[in-house]
């Protein structure tokens, strides 16, 4: 018997560039705190791609694409756990190029719903999950939003006090081959829900503040995050967990670390606006903020058999 050998992927740490490269020390962040998770466990041996510039840490080859890498390396090693951006199917190619066995996220179908922004809150529509959709949150909306379809957290975002104004921001983007979504504005404090998710259930493991900041000419903006703020014995806990159990029915496939985010509307209560398939901003730290090994609660999901596995288990 040997350990078990996990890669982890983040795609920004990695060596992205032009504007995801703002967020590099996000990347970092995540990427350090999965690692971290997993190091720390008897039996699990870690690692993990790095940017072309830093020490240590495997590398891409000049020229090569995240899913052709981690094609490369799935090889080699019992699990991927990798991170990027759902945005022109980057997330869902990386998952197409490791075999299912070896993937340590959610499945193929999750991952293109949670990707569309208008999939996903169809998908949610039809199970009664609140969302901006909702006629009467529609109709409550005292301004727009327009953003990428396949966009995460608030990445081109941008808001407006007009609805006629946001259809012509959407219809521009459209002449322009840009696949965005118009939705209702939703007032209130917003959030977002941890999990983990797999077949014994749904665990909420952290319920998050999320920070956002609008500037002059409507973009927002992600300041961040504010982790474990519901604490166990808080009613509306049960009610969110309730509620976190209703979207991963909605959307079959989601497995691992999901997060969801969420508005706390004064009126209706959470509004849900997005899925996220993969780890988020929130994982880093969350551990600490939550005093649970999230590596082991993951693991868990993903190798069930335990962390010893047998010499000749890959190639």
């Amino acid at each position: 018997m040997r350990p078990l050998s996990v890669l982890v992927y983040e795609h920004l740490s990695a060596g992205a560039e032009g504007d995801q490269a703002e967020l590099l020390s996000v990347g970092r962040d995540m990427r350090t705190a999965m690692v971290s998770s997993l190091a720390a466990l008897p039996g699990v041996t870690v690692s993990h791609v790095t940017a072309p510039w830093e020490d240590g840490g495997v590398r891409a080859r000049p020229g090569e694409s995240a899913p052709a890498l981690l094609s490369r390396l799935a090889a080699g090693h019992d699990l991927i756990w990798a991170v990027a951006p759902e945005a022109e199917g980057l997330l869902a190619a990386c998952c197409a190029s490791v075999p299912a066995a070896h993937w340590m996220g959610c499945d193929p179908d999750a991952i293109r719903v949670a990707t569309s922004k208008s999939l996903t809150l169809a998908a949610l529509e039809a199970v009664g999950v609140l969302t901006p959709l909702d006629p009467a949150v529609r109709q409550a909306a005292r301004a727009w939003v327009v953003k990428p379809d396949d966009g995460a957290g608030a990445l081109a975002t941008q808001r407006f006090q007009r609805e006629e104004e946001a259809r012509m921001a959407w219809a521009d983007r459209d002449a322009r081959g840009l696949s965005s979504t118009l939705e209702p504005w939703v007032d209130g404090l917003p959030m977002s829900l941890s999990l983990v998710v797999g077949a014994l259930g749904t665990t909420l493991v952290s319920v998050n503040q999320l920070h956002m900041h609008v500037v002059s000419d409507g973009h927002v903006s992600m300041a961040g995050l504010t982790r474990n703020v519901m604490g166990e014995g808080d009613p509306a806990r049960a009610r969110l967990a309730r509620l976190a159990r209703q979207v991963v029915a909605a959307i079959p496939g989601l497995k691992g670390f999901v997060g969801i985010d969420y508005v706390d509307h004064p009126v209706f209560g959470p509004v849900v606006i997005e899925v996220n398939p993969r780890v988020t901003w929130a994982f880093a730290g969350l551990s600490e903020a939550t005093g649970l090994s999230l590596g082991a609660r993951l693991l868990d999901v993903f190798a069930p058999g335990g962390r010893a596995v047998p010499e000749k288990a890959h190639a």
